[in-house]
């Protein structure tokens, strides 16, 4: 009787099973909490859900006019994320929906490592949710996962010609490509990494053709032709803002050699706590994704609610979407989101891997690790981990890669280090879900429909007549003005503006205003 089943049957397989188990699990919940779970967050309240609507003709402008900031900003800001967002609500019918592109997004990176690099699915998922930022917006509508998944995609497919001394492929050169043009035209501050690793590639195929036989050239050219042909679409956003405003980042106003291109919106000095403005920045970078800043004495700051954990060493005080804290006067505000204690275990793993299995081709993917992490961190706004959630998913994605790629003829020593880091991984995103009591990981099916029933004020809605042009002011419609529209109360006849306080931008609008 063959016995091989038994005998196959290890504690280190057991505990790859309860690996598989744990990450089907955590998958599952978090995909039904995207499909059934309403967005309630500010940014995805505020303009995401409304730029989809507005895209799609859900919502058209006939009905709902923006504030004049809004409007600047959906003239010019890249909105492919809201596109898809907005095509997601159009075929289902329900604005929940639109948490499913990011939601899919993750997904998709996590084929894209298990086609390109080998890594088993369960592992990728547990690795990628154990950084909060990560877990917390892959149920929502907020945009930056997109872009973000995109730019470590994109980092990842240039990582692996590194380390395999090879040229590029024609589809190392087909992804490439639509990641740019899906990072460029989702996020403005992405568009650098994204042209830096496009430029990568670019020498990749030039330098090594100088040198090569004449066919070889010229299947390089063609490939080179490529690239210039989707220039166009991979910086449709940028050109676009040129052509019609004259600046490529409109409507931000940014200064080339002293000259002020056109823009309405200045960049901010207030993004940083307080405390640490004068800290260079990408000390301060360094600072947040290790999350060792310090909680606030502030009683009234968030993170000093009974409802959340204290931090501590390597462990951000409060773990949100955005990091907000109560305002800049609190010093863990925008700070962290990483898990600093998860990113110090996959340095040093990182750093085990290497001195283990050293070669140049090792060298030269940790000096590409080095140059991201450079850029990265002096880039603007960088300690706001959600801006740049590409760091420490390329850093782990490294980690995945070189266990399946690099130790590929030391089988045991794979699954022994591949089960510790699983362990840790799933460690990981356990404390994730205990800290913020499962609100990011479990459904709660709260729907559209209950936050109309909640939120919106049926008493202005009832006061509306036909033909009304109403003009909403005040705190109360900051983020709720959209969901005041006739398409969501029966297709009344009344058009709605909001102005973001400005009672004197109503124009001839019947004004309501609360405080």
């Amino acid at each position: 009787m063959d016995q091989s089943p038994i005998r196959n049957f290890t504690p280190s397989n057991l505990f790859r099973w309860v690996l598989v188990v744990a990450a089907t699990f955590f998958a599952l919940s978090i995909l039904l909490k995207a499909v059934f779970d309403f967005e309630t967050q500010w940014d995805g309240l505020w303009y995401h859900l409304p730029f989809a609507a507005r895209l799609w003709d859900i919502v058209p402008e006939s009905s709902l006019q923006f504030s004049l900031g809004l409007q600047y900003r959906y003239a010019g800001f890249p909105l492919l994320g809201e596109y898809l967002q907005g095509l997601a609500w159009y075929v289902t019918g329900r604005p929940e929906s639109a948490n499913l592109v990011a939601f899919l997004s993750l997904a998709a990176y996590v084929v894209f490592l298990k086609r390109y690099f080998k890594v088993p699915l369960y592992l990728a998922v547990l690795a990628l949710l154990a950084i909060p930022a990560v877990h917390f917006h892959a149920s929502t509508c907020y945009v930056d996962l997109i872009g973000n998944l995109a730019v470590a995609t994109l980092l990842m497919v240039v990582f692996a010609i590194f380390i395999g001394r090879r040229a590029p492929t024609l589809r190392d050169l087909c992804v490439s490509i639509i990641m740019v043009a899906v990072a460029i035209n989702t996020k403005f501050l992405l568009a650098p990494m994204a042209v830096l690793g496009l430029a990568l590639l670019v020498l990749k195929i030039v330098f090594p053709s100088l040198l090569a036989p004449g066919a070889v050239i010229e299947k390089r050219a063609k490939w080179l032709t490529l690239v210039a042909l989707a220039l166009p679409l991979v910086f449709f956003t940028p050109l676009k803002n040129i052509w019609l405003h004259g600046n490529p980042f409109f409507p931000m106003q940014i200064n080339v050699a002293g000259f002020a291109l056109p823009g309405i919106e200045q960049a901010r000095d207030d993004l940083s706590p307080i405390q640490l403005r004068e800290m260079p920045r990408s000390q301060r970078w360094l600072v947040s994704v290790f999350e060792l800043s310090p909680g606030s004495h502030d009683k009234d700051s968030r993170s000093n609610r009974p409802d959340h954990w204290r931090g501590g060493p390597l462990v951000q005080t409060l773990w949100s979407h955005d990091q907000y804290t109560g305002g800049a006067s609190q010093p863990d505000m925008w700070m962290g989101g990483t898990f600093g204690a998860y990113m110090l275990f996959n340095l040093l793993f990182l750093a085990f891997m290497s001195w283990r299995i050293w070669s140049p081709e090792i060298g030269i993917g940790m000096g590409l690790f080095a140059l991201v992490s450079l850029v990265t961190s002096l880039s603007p706004e960088s300690h706001i981990i959600r801006y740049y959630m590409y760091w420490p998913i390329f850093l782990i994605s490294i980690n995945l890669a070189l266990l399946q790629t690099a130790w590929q003829s030391h089988k045991t020593g794979r699954f022994i280090y591949g089960n510790l880091f699983g362990a840790v991984a799933l460690t990981a995103v356990l404390v994730v879900v205990t800290r913020t009591d499962g609100k990011y990981t479990f459904p709660t099916f709260f729907s559209f429909d209950d936050y109309l029933n909640k939120v919106i004020d049926k008493d202005i809605i009832a006061g509306f007549v036909p033909g009304d042009k109403v003009c909403l002011v005040g705190q109360p419609f900051e983020t709720n003005y959209f969901y005041y529209a006739p398409q969501f109360w029966g297709d009344r006849d009344y058009v709605i503006r909001n102005t973001m306080f400005r009672e004197r931008d109503c124009g001839d609008y019947r004004v309501i205003e609360k405080h």
